[in-house]
């Protein structure tokens, strides 16, 4: 049960670190300009790349452990749990869609 909560704190604080800066980066950009369509999301994965994304990786995983090592069940649940496994399936819903739109698959007619 440990290795499955040391995975589960590691994909979440790896999905946390890309999502939290992104989705600030985008909402600054999009209440700056008037870019429409895909120009006005763009751009917004360049901080995989930075040292803040590492800093970023280490708090979130740090977080996650010490939330998954919380004794009461209840508070696990609501600390650990719910917070790591939404943030996992988000994460994977936006690569599968991202892989789906740009992965050149074609809807047969």
């Amino acid at each position: 049960m440990q290795y499955l909560k040391g995975l589960l704190s590691a994909i979440a604080s790896l999905f946390l670190a890309v999502l939290v800066p992104t989705l600030l980066a985008v909402l600054h950009e999009m209440s700056r300009s008037r870019t429409t369509g895909l120009g006005a999301v763009a751009g917004g994965f360049s901080t995989i790349f930075s040292t803040m994304y590492i800093l970023l990786v280490v708090i979130f995983l740090l977080m996650f452990y010490g939330a998954s090592r919380v004794q009461n069940k209840t508070l696990g649940i609501f600390l650990f749990w719910i917070p790591s496994i939404l943030t996992s399936v988000i994460g994977f819903l936006i690569l599968a869609t991202a892989g789906h739109l740009f992965g050149g698959s074609r809807i047969p007619q």
